[in-house]
């Protein structure tokens, strides 16, 4: 421990005369005017005690003399030693009475005591201001070392590292809060202890000690940081990876002193680099699901179209092949649909439109979608609702499609012939619905991860069967956004799963059945303006709807839309949006600045189904906005519509 005190200094109570006078003697006077006020002091007391003992001392007057001038010089210094030098000679000369019988002293030894008596004074004032000048440098930089040391703890405590300071021999000397943290010493432990006592660190996978920098720096040789991982091991016996550098800490008079050590824990950083790693693996392997996916259908689509293609397929086989087509059309719209569901949902864009409806209801809409599924596995599925149970006010086609997914997925994960439940109970103010199987389960690591995006249980189940990856994501976002809960449960794999759906009941009981569209749209036939400029799409849908009964011309730019509707006077355009050099929103605003709210009906035709998508074309004059391909019922009702 540092002091700015010599061990030497006798206590003293502050304020007392004593302590002054102890002051004094160990650092003598703090002012010019006080070291010659001591020297006139000392003088006048050596004065009084020459004149007192002369006439029984005569010759030891003389050192009287000597010894004032050597404690003025002492504590006051060369100055007011030679200044107590010349009173001696004065108070000798003029004052002190001479014996007039004695013989004159020898000229020769006169000088010689005078010479030897200047520079015992001139030498002790030396002495004394050359000791206090060292004494207070000394103090100085005392002080400055313990200024220095705490300055350098303060910065450390404000550092995100851990720090450890050591001296020339590796012992610590200081460490910072972080560094008592993760190596589990306190400061005063340690302090004193060799470095590898506290700072106990290995390669990965190896028990070498990897503490080279360390040793590099202290030979004096450079140190790289190693790629290799290092591994910190705790008092506690915990064990956590770091990154860790060591540096000299150079003097410019002494050199080296010591060295510090910085190190930080990776923990955090890897759990985070772990988790990029895996979302790029599973958004790779989502990419590559997807194709996989598309191509499913895609196959049969094309087997289907080169059976048509054949001479003389009879009635029977067409429609056959016709089944075919529009089954894997609905799964590629599913799969596109899916896709487009997860980015709104990533992007926040999902608007809910909540009514009353009862669970009965949703659940009738999601096992008919489910259903061919179910069927073609073989499955019993039962399902069990109490009477009593209350109604929801829900999105009734998203809470069906969270229901949809959950019986797909039981279906897809369960063995040909196997069952699945469907039960609900009321507790408290919510409907708790259970979707169970007796499927392949899942196992305790994945259960955690099973709504995570791109998530697949594979199990060795064939990655034909697996799906995207997202059907489980959005059941837990779309039930979230009910306000409800989604949960999971399986005692492992080969043991089946259950799924837990608790959504919260409505205020008020309604009658849930939501009133059926009447599919008795009547017929009138339309002229049709149809603007692609994918030319397959308008051409196709222009000869779809000729089939229909109606007129129907097919172009494919923004100007020959707005020369044809001139000359055709269609009762409804179907407009694409994103053709080049004129979109369908400039075709829009053109068609309503010529005839106004009494021109055609303006029907968008996007692959782009957002909020805002949608209030873009509302904005530009349209009437209708459907996502491509537009269903056939829908096409129809719009046309049964009159301006």
């Amino acid at each position: 421990m540092l002091s700015t005190r010599s061990s030497r200094t006798v206590p003293a109570r502050p304020g007392s005369l004593w302590a002054s006078v102890v002051r004094i003697i160990h650092d003598g006077p703090a002012t010019t005017l006080g070291r010659y006020g001591i020297a006139l002091a000392v003088m006048a007391v050596a004065a009084v005690l020459a004149h007192v003992v002369s006439p029984y001392l005569q010759d030891s007057t003389f050192a009287l003399f000597f010894v004032a001038v050597v404690t003025v010089g002492w504590l006051g210094g060369v100055g007011p030693a030679i200044l107590a030098q010349v009173l001696s000679v004065a108070i000798a000369v003029l004052v002190m009475p001479r014996d007039p019988e004695r013989p004159p002293d020898p000229p020769l030894g006169v000088l010689a005591g005078m010479a030897a008596f200047v520079f015992v004074g001139i030498a002790a004032g030396l002495l004394s201001h050359s000791m206090r000048r060292a004494q207070r440098n000394a103090r100085t930089e005392a002080e400055e070392a313990i200024r220095q040391r705490e300055q350098l703890r303060a910065t450390l405590a404000g550092i995100a590292d851990g720090v450890i300071v050591t001296d020339i021999q590796a012992q610590i000397t200081l460490m910072n809060s972080v560094a008592t943290r993760l190596t589990g010493w306190e400061e005063a432990e340690a302090a004193g202890q060799p470095l590898r006592a506290v700072f106990q660190v290995n390669r990965e996978g190896s028990p070498d000690p990897a503490d080279s920098a360390v040793r590099n720096v202290l030979a004096a040789r450079p140190h790289r940081p190693s790629d290799q991982p290092v591994l910190l091991t705790s008092r506690d016996g915990s064990v956590r990876p770091i990154d860790f550098s060591a540096a000299p800490i150079d003097n410019a008079a002494l050199g080296m002193t010591g060295l510090v050590v910085v190190f930080r824990d990776e923990t955090e950083r890897r759990r985070t680099e772990q988790a990029l790693l895996d979302a790029d693996r599973r958004k790779d392997e989502f990419l590559a699901l997807v194709a996989h996916e598309l191509r499913n259908p895609l196959a049969p689509i094309g087997n289907a179209l080169q059976l048509l293609k054949l001479p003389g397929v009879d009635a029977e086989l067409q429609d056959e092949t016709r089944v075919i087509i529009e089954r894997q059309f609905e799964h590629l719209v599913r799969l596109v649909d899916d896709l487009l569901d997860v980015s709104r949902i990533a992007r926040g864009k999902i608007t809910l439109k909540p009514e009353h409806t009862t669970l009965d209801a949703v659940l009738q809409r999601a096992v008919e979608a489910a259903r061919p599924a179910i069927d073609d596995r073989r499955h019993a599925l039962d399902i069990h609702l109490p009477p009593d149970l209350p109604p929801l006010r829900v999105d009734v086609v998203r809470i069906a499609q969270v229901f949809t997914n959950l019986l797909n997925n039981a279906a897809k994960y369960t063995d040909p012939g196997g069952r699945i439940g469907v039960a609900a109970v009321r507790e408290d103010n919510h409907i708790v619905v259970r979707v169970q199987d007796t499927g392949i389960g899942i196992s305790a690591g994945l259960l955690p991860k099973v709504f995570d995006m791109f998530m697949q249980v594979e199990q060795g189940r064939s990655r034909s069967n697996a799906g995207l990856g997202i059907g489980l994501t959005l059941v837990r976002t779309l039930t979230e956004m009910h306000g409800g809960r989604v949960a999971v449960h399986s005692d492992g794999p080969g043991k089946g799963c259950e799924f837990t759906v608790r959504l919260p009941s409505a205020a008020h009981a309604v009658n849930g059945q939501a009133p059926a569209e009447d599919d008795a749209t009547p017929f009138r036939a339309r002229k049709v303006l149809i603007v692609d400029d994918n030319v397959d799409s308008a051409v196709s849908l222009a000869r779809l709807l000729e089939a229909r009964g109606h007129t129907a011309r097919a172009v494919h730019t923004g100007t020959e839309a707005l020369s044809e509707e001139g000359e055709f006077r269609p009762d409804v355009v179907f407009l694409d949006l994103g053709m080049p050099e004129m979109d369908g929103f400039s075709v829009a605003r053109e068609l309503r600045s010529r005839r106004g709210r009494g021109g055609p009906l303006l029907v968008a035709l996007t692959g782009w189904g957002g909020a805002e998508d949608r209030m873009r074309t509302s904005e530009a004059g349209f009437d209708f906005h459907f996502v491509k391909p537009i269903r056939a019922e829908d096409a129809a009702r719009v046309l049964s519509l009159e301006r």
